[in-house]
């Protein structure tokens, strides 16, 4: 209830906009695969010809992330939101530390990120900024544009409150001591791989 992870939340605010104009056919799902698919766009835009193929392998990531979007906001919506606002900080706080740490952790794999990942990467990439400073600049950057839209569109803030604020500038942050962990966990799945 303390609204939605800012690499989502323009999607979720395209939601809202949406079933307000009766288009159902527009889940939370599917508008996250199209953002998803826009932030694939823009890492080839900045990459240009560091995109390598492989790095397509996101827009597959987007389908089943899209997919699964849809799939838990049917499965768990019989779980009662927590009343306590002590409670949802506390939710929030522990999944923006195993959001920073699954993103260390999948990274350092060199599986395919998340499309808001790879454009990170992306951004580090062409910046040379470190990677958790690309990831915080891109989350308050994503962030910025859903308020605005929001604002536009319903002169408020609809699916978008204090914990996309705090998510957005905290998950870089917790990334940074955590990228501490890569070397080693590198190591670790290269001794697996021989």
């Amino acid at each position: 209830m303390l609204g939605v992870g800012s690499a989502s939340s323009i999607a979720n605010v395209l939601y809202f906009i949406l079933a307000i104009k009766g288009i159902k056919w527009a889940s939370l799902g599917i508008c996250t695969t199209g953002l998803f698919c826009v932030y694939v766009i823009l890492q080839i835009v900045i990459l240009k010809r560091d995109f390598k193929p492989y790095m397509f392998l996101q827009l597959a990531v987007s389908f089943i992330f899209g997919y699964f979007v849809s799939l838990s906001q049917k499965i768990l919506a019989f779980l009662p939101d927590p009343a306590n606002y002590a409670v949802q900080l506390l939710y929030l706080l522990i999944c923006i530390v195993l959001s920073a740490l699954g993103v260390v952790v999948y990274l350092c794999g060199e599986l395919a990120p998340t499309p808001a990942e790879g454009l990170a990467q992306a951004i580090a990439v062409k910046t040379g900024w470190p990677l958790y400073r690309a990831k915080r600049a891109l989350d308050i950057s994503l962030m910025i544009i859903s308020l605005a839209m929001s604002l536009l569109y319903f002169h408020g803030f609809v699916g978008i409150r204090e914990g996309t604020i705090i998510a957005a500038v905290l998950i870089g942050t917790v990334m940074k001591p955590l990228m501490k962990i890569q070397e080693p966990l590198r190591k670790f799945c290269n001794t697996l791989n021989n």
